[in-house]
């Protein structure tokens, strides 16, 4: 579905070539889409997703409790291919991050934070056409959490694109489908934005029982587009 090529340019450079029927292949033989010039340089792409969340973690001990903010941002470029397209990834920026975590009744264990460099990286995986639209699929990377010593683990959920039912089925208040119509390519500088609330409650096992985890986060996306 996706091919990568080695990247001579840029250390950790990802190229993603979508394939006939993927993104514009309308830029082979035939009649140029509405808006699409045939000659196109290819376009900037920007994805940054905001978001403000918060977890606890509870059971047959001290209660763990925590907030973040996160404020990411993937750029990269859709480079025309011989009538294909190459999605290049150029830069991952983490443009702000703060976890802080407290335990025990009221906090009284202390708190404890989680540094820039612990930030889960944004990804944007791929992008594709469907009909008349183009959509984005992103994620993030992990973080293992407490931070806290504790008996129970769980992993940090950051917002995502659909196609995790454990996710999906916890949006309330919007939607985690991002998609631009195709029309946006013809103009010059598109931008789209997209919010939704998450939220839910899970059973994790632990060296002494059952915990139970609440998570929950708002998040802002944005997605815009520059014709180079």
């Amino acid at each position: 579905m996706i091919r990568k090529r080695p990247d001579k340019g840029f250390p950790g450079r990802l190229a993603a070539r979508l394939g006939a029927g993927l993104l514009l292949a309308a830029l082979g033989p035939g009649p140029a889409r509405p808006g699409l010039p045939r000659d196109a340089a290819g376009w900037e792409v920007r994805l940054t997703v905001s978001v403000q969340g918060r977890y606890s973690l509870e059971g047959a001990g001290p209660r763990v409790f925590g907030e973040y903010a996160c404020r990411a941002r993937f750029v990269g470029r859709l480079d025309p291919d011989d009538g294909d397209f190459v999605l290049v990834h150029l830069r991952t920026e983490a443009l702000d991050w703060h976890l802080r975590e407290r335990a025990g009744r009221g906090g009284t264990a202390g708190a404890r934070e989680a540094g820039k460099d612990a930030a889960p990286a944004l990804r944007l995986n791929y992008v594709l056409r469907e009909k008349r639209e183009i959509v984005l699929d992103f994620d993030f990377g992990t973080l293992d959490l407490p931070l806290h010593e504790h008996p129970a683990a769980f992993r940090l959920e950051l917002p995502r694109s659909p196609g995790s039912p454990a996710y999906d089925g916890a949006v309330s208040g919007g939607s985690n489908r991002v998609a631009l119509p195709a029309s946006d390519l013809g103009r010059r500088r598109p931008e789209r934005t997209f919010a939704w609330s998450w939220g839910r409650e899970e059973r994790v096992i632990g060296a002494s029982g059952a915990w139970v985890v609440s998570q929950s986060h708002t998040a802002d996306v944005a997605v815009s587009l520059v014709r180079g």
